[in-house]
Parts: C-alpha cells; structure tokens; sequence
C-alpha cells in the first residue's frame, strides 16, 4: 500500500475528496496511489503538509514521519535558560517563559523567576516591591491580591 493511500485512508478520507482538497482530479489520486504517475515537487509538498509529514516519507524514502523540530539559536538558548532554572519544576510553561522572556524587561523576568523560586518571606518582599513599582507606573495594584494569592497557595 502506498503511503499516500495509507495516509488518506488514516484520514478516513476518499480519493474523491482528498482530490477537492489539493485541487487535483480523483484519477490524479488514484494514479499517484498505485505509482502510476509521479507527483510533482509542490503537490508532494501540499500533501505533506496536508497530512503532517515529511515529503520523503510520504513518497517512502524516509521513515521518519514527523518533522524535525528547528529551533532558532534564540530558541535553543532559551529553551537551556528554562532548564538551567529549572523552571520545568514550577507551573510556568515553557511558551509561556518565551512570550515573557520576549516581551518583559529583563530585570522583571528576574524577579518573576525569583519569586516561583522564593519561600515566602521571599515572596513576600517581592510582592511588596512589585506594588511600588506598580505604583510607581501608576498602575492599579489591588489590595487583596496578597490575600488571594495565600489561598491559593495554601
């Protein structure tokens, strides 16, 4: 079976509309199933990404079915800076540190690192410090959120 076929069929899809799909005739399908007929690079290419593969394993010179990951240099560095901190240890997601890390200024990234790591009198100050900052920038901070934040966590 041809790894075509045995993706679309995967899919629970007919040849009929897998061709509606990519914009090709039900004979083109059936034709490239049984190997028949080549399919050209950027039809290969549509159905790989179609289907979620490699384009060599979907015309069967690969086995390696998914695509490699490939992270920037930034976002390799920054995957070894979440795990240096251990930060997998806490409840913050890796994407969630990428979005933070993109977008805060460095020195409150370190604070909000800090205080996952902090005990409670840790937290405690850096809380207060974030209320002057806060207030500072004239930013509405609410009072019970320390409050909350102790139920929460209890």
């Amino acid at each position: 079976m041809s790894k075509l076929r045995e993706l679309r069929k995967a899919k629970n899809m007919t040849q009929s509309e897998l061709a509606k799909e990519i914009n090709v005739s039900e004979k083109t399908i059936s034709r490239w199933e049984k190997d028949d007929t080549l399919m050209k690079a950027n039809k290969a290419k549509e159905l790989a990404d179609f289907f979620g593969v490699t384009v060599g394993y979907l015309l069967g010179f690969s086995d390696e079915k998914e695509r490699p990951v490939i992270y920037t240099p930034k976002e390799e560095r920054m995957w070894h800076e979440f795990d240096y901190l251990q930060l997998s240890r806490t409840d913050l997601s890796f994407h969630l540190y990428e979005d933070l890390r993109k977008k805060l200024d460095p020195n409150l990234l370190e604070l909000i690192i800090n205080y996952s790591f902090g005990d409670d009198d840790d937290k405690r100050l850096l809380r207060e410090l974030a209320r002057k900052l806060a207030k500072e920038h004239s930013v509405n901070f609410k009072e019970n959120n320390d409050k909350k934040f102790k139920e929460n966590n209890t």
